[in-house]
């Protein structure tokens, strides 16, 4: 079609001058682009994992990359959890868009700069096939923490300190610190953990990281704020043990004391079991499950416990806990 009028004026004009070209207009700088690979989608009100991971994609999006996220076992899932990804400015890779992670790593692995593999189950399934359809990015693992290390220590509750390991942990010991030499750079929350790798696998890059938690301390005063609370999900093994422990030896020393201070139990994935115990327990326990926002919780609480007999890595409700005053 023909130009406007003004517009082929300016344009005779400019090339009127002696070695006038047009002015071109430059692409936009490529954005490295970085794939994330979980389970699930992580929700960062359920668990720990899920909020050092988002915390991980914020600081990739602030590196400047292009962020694309797959949840290898929740493909289906397109929920808040999802959206609030989006929201950051993470491609969620689900249904029907894709069908695997491996469609992914097949259709978008050459374009790709950096792979973030979270947790043990995604490096073994799925850092061979990284290394094949993306051999230019950089593998990153973030271990979140030592599951043999977590299984030794339930063991050797169980057995004794002293009691060998049985072959499947050593197993699995073997595995993890294979898989952390397999990749380009290996991330752990915990310093101790950092130690044992370094001891275990000199040759291993393995970096000690962070995860952002924002300060928000509760504004009731203390003098207004009467219970004690315990935050996990029970679906891990070690927080449901650790809330049976509060309940069967911890609390029953303070009501000894003072009878009237209540304990709350939140988290996601609360069984039945742990209700029952709730409720034969001999002072006041409040079963809250799951609770979206945990500000409402610290409102009322004085302090919160977390008497895990066993476990790995850095703990969340910990650093919750820190960040609430």
């Amino acid at each position: 079609p023909a130009r406007p009028p003004r517009q082929a004026a300016l344009l005779a004009r400019w090339n009127s001058q002696p070695g006038a070209t047009l002015p071109t207009r430059l692409p936009p700088p490529r954005r490295p682009r970085a794939l994330v690979i979980d389970e699930g989608v992580p929700d960062p009100t359920r668990d720990a994992g899920s909020a050092a991971i988002v915390s991980h994609m914020q600081a990739l999006l602030g590196l400047g990359f292009e962020v694309g996220f797959i949840a290898a076992q929740a493909l289906a899932q397109d929920g808040k959890a999802s959206l609030a990804l989006a929201g950051m400015g993470v491609t969620c890779w689900h249904l029907p868009w894709a069908a695997s992670v491996e469609e992914v790593l097949r259709r978008d692995g050459a374009g790709l700069d950096l792979v973030y593999l979270h947790r043990h189950g995604p490096m073994r399934l799925y850092g061979a096939l990284v290394r094949h359809w993306a051999p230019q990015a950089r593998l990153v693992y973030s271990v979140a923490d030592l599951h043999w290390l977590r299984a030794a220590r339930a063991h050797h509750l169980a057995q004794g300190e002293d009691a060998p390991l049985p072959p499947e942990i050593a197993a699995l010991r073997t595995a993890e610190l294979t898989a952390i030499l397999a990749a380009d750079a290996a991330i752990t929350h915990s310093s101790h953990e950092a130690a044992l790798l370094a001891a275990d696998i000199p040759a291993a890059a393995v970096h000690l990281l962070p995860w952002a938690v924002a300060p928000r301390p509760a504004s009731t005063p203390f003098a207004d704020r009467t219970a004690i609370t315990f935050v996990g999900s029970y679906a891990h093994a070690p927080n449901l043990d650790a809330a049976h422990t509060l309940l069967a030896e911890v609390m029953p020393l303070v009501w000894a004391e003072d009878p009237s201070i209540p304990l709350l139990l939140a988290g996601s994935d609360l069984p039945a079991s742990l209700r029952d115990a709730a409720l034969a327990a001999p002072g006041p326990v409040e079963v809250l499950g799951h609770i979206a926002d945990l500000g409402t919780l610290w409102e009322r609480c004085r302090l919160s416990a977390a008497p895990l007999r066993y476990g790995a890595g850095l703990k969340g409700k910990v650093l919750d806990s820190l960040a609430a005053g």
